[in-house]
C-alpha cells in the first residue's frame, strides 16, 4: 500500500494551495495547466458552501449551486494534475527553497497561495443553515439581491454598516427595514437618509431572528413582530488572513492582506486570492485574482528555474564553454514541442542564416525549405515546411521566447 503522507512529506511541491474555495481550486487548475506540481489543501469551510443557489457565476445562466460548483471546480482541478488533501494547515513557516506547511502531515512547497476566505458573523440562533437553504436568510446583496425583487426585506446589524447595506438593498426593492443590532442609534443625517430612502429602522438584538416556514421573523425591542422574505446580516466577518500574516505578509485595519496586481503579498513567493483580499467577495472576482495569482506564481518559479519555460527540458552541447543565450521555442497550435533554434540575430544575416540551417535539423524541419524573416526589434524563424503528422504546411507554429546554453 502506498503510504500517501509520507510520499507528500517527501516531494517538493511547486505550488501549495490553502483553501479550497473557488479561488483556490481555480488557481490549482492553471497551475496544473502549466504543468506545475501544485497541491490543494483543504479543511471543507469555503464559504461557496453556503450559496443555496446562484445565477450570478459567469457561464451558469440557470443557476448552480456552491457545492455542485465546488465539486465541478475540484474535479476540474484534479483532472489537470493537482493534488487535493481534505487537512487543516496550521502553521507555515518559511523553509529552505521555500515554505513548510504544517498539517496532518508536513507540506514542502516553493510557493504558496493563501485562499483561506472569510466567515460571516451571523445571528445566533438555532437553524442557521436551513434558513439560508430557504433563502430566508442571505448572505451576499450583490450576488443575490436580484433574487429579491420587490420583495420584504430587512438587514440586521450595527447601525453605520447596516445602514449602507439596506441603502444599497433599494436598488432592488421599496421594502426595505433596518434593524439596529446595537446600541448605537442613526444620527439626524443618517435618518433624514433613512428617510428620503423610505427605509423604516428599528431597534432588535442580534439574536432575535427565528424562522416561520420559509420566512424570517423578528420581534424588536418595542415588541412589535415584523416577518421578513429574506433577511441580510451586515455584521461583519472574519478574515482568515493569519497564516500570511504570520510569515510577514501585510494586512489593512480591517484585516484583509495587501498585494499588489499581480496577488503578491510582500513576502517572495507568498500570495493571496479571493475574499481574504479587500476586494468586493465575489466569485468572479475570485476566478480573476486565482488566473493573476498562479500565471505569477508560475513566472516566479520560473525565474528560480532559470528559464521562462521551465517544462522544457533544454538540451545542452557539448562545447565545453556554456553561456546562457536566448533561444525560440517551436510549437504547433497542439502544443506539440519539437526543438529549439537559436535567436538569430540580425547584425551578420549570413551568420545567422547559415547557423540557422545548421541547427534546424534538429527540430525535424528541411533546412532546404527553410527561411529566415525578421520582425524589429527580434527575428522570427519561419519553416514553408513541417515534419509528417504535425499538420503539413497548415500548421503554423506559434514561436515563444525560452533560455538555453550553448
Amino acid at each position: 500500500m502506498v503510504d500517501r503522507d509520507k510520499a507528500r512529506r517527501d516531494r517538493m511541491f511547486d505550488s501549495l494551495v490553502v483553501g479550497g474555495g473557488p479561488a483556490g481550486l481555480v488557481a490549482a487548475t492553471y497551475l496544473g495547466r502549466f504543468r506545475r506540481r501544485v497541491v490543494v489543501v483543504d479543511a471543507g469551510q469555503s464559504r461557496a458552501n453556503w450559496i443555496p443557489l446562484t445565477r450570478n457565476c459567469p457561464g451558469f445562466p440557470r443557476g448552480i449551486t456552491g457545492p455542485d460548483l465546488l465539486h465541478r471546480l475540484k474535479l476540474q482541478a484534479t483532472r489537470h494534475g493537482a493534488d487535493w488533501v481534505c487537512d487543516t494547515v496550521v502553521g507555515i513557516r518559511i523553509a529552505e527553497n521555500g515554505f513548510l506547511a504544517q498539517a496532518s502531515s508536513p507540506i514542502h512547497a516553493r510557493s504558496l497561495l493563501i485562499a483561506t476566505g472569510v466567515v460571516d458573523s451571523l445571528p445566533d440562533v438555532p437553524g442557521t443553515a436551513d434558513m439560508i437553504k430557504a433563502g430566508a436568510l442571505r448572505l451576499c446583496p450583490i450576488c443575490d439581491g436580484y433574487e429579491v425583487i420587490d420583495k420584504r426585506v430587512a438587514v440586521i446589524g450595527p447601525a453605520e454598516h447596516a445602514m449602507k447595506k439596506a441603502l444599497f438593498m433599494r436598488t432592488f426593492t421599496r421594502d426595505v427595514t433596518l434593524l439596529i443590532a446595537d446600541a448605537a442609534q442613526p444620527s439626524p443625517d443618517d435618518v433624514l437618509r433613512l428617510k428620503r430612502a423610505g427605509i423604516e429602522f428599528g431597534a432588535c438584538a442580534r439574536d432575535a431572528i427565528s424562522a416561520e416556514g420559509r420566512r424570517a421573523v423578528v420581534e424588536l425591542v418595542d415588541g412589535r413582530t415584523l416577518s421578513f422574505d429574506t433577511i441580510y446580516p451586515a455584521m461583519g466577518s472574519i478574515i482568515r488572513s493569519r497564516l500570511a500574516t504570520d510569515l510577514g505578509a501585510e494586512c489593512d485595519r480591517a484585516g484583509n492582506l495587501v498585494v499588489d496586481s499581480h496577488q503578491r503579498t510582500a513576502v517572495p513567493g507568498l500570495y493571496a486570492a479571493g475574499d481574504v483580499v479587500d476586494e468586493i467577495n465575489q466569485l468572479a472576482v475570485a476566478f480573476g485574482h486565482a488566473a493573476v495569482a498562479a500565471s505569477d506564481m508560475h513566472n516566479y518559479l520560473a525565474k528560480g528555474e532559470g528559464s521562462t519555460d521551465c517544462r522544457l527540458k533544454t538540451p545542452r552541447s557539448d562545447s565545453p564553454t556554456r553561456t546562457a543565450c536566448p533561444a525560440l521555442t517551436l510549437r504547433y497550435r497542439q502544443s506539440q514541442t519539437i526543438g529549439l533554434l537559436p535567436y538569430v540575430s540580425l547584425s551578420d544575416p549570413a551568420a545567422s542564416r547559415e547557423q540557422f540551417r545548421q541547427t534546424v535539423p534538429q527540430a525535424g524541419i528541411r533546412p532546404d525549405k527553410a527561411e529566415l524573416a525578421s520582425r524589429s526589434p527580434a527575428s522570427w524563424l519561419f519553416c514553408s515546411h513541417w515534419p509528417k503528422g504535425c499538420g503539413g504546411k497548415a500548421a503554423i507554429p506559434t514561436l515563444t521566447t525560452s533560455s538555453c546554453w550553448r
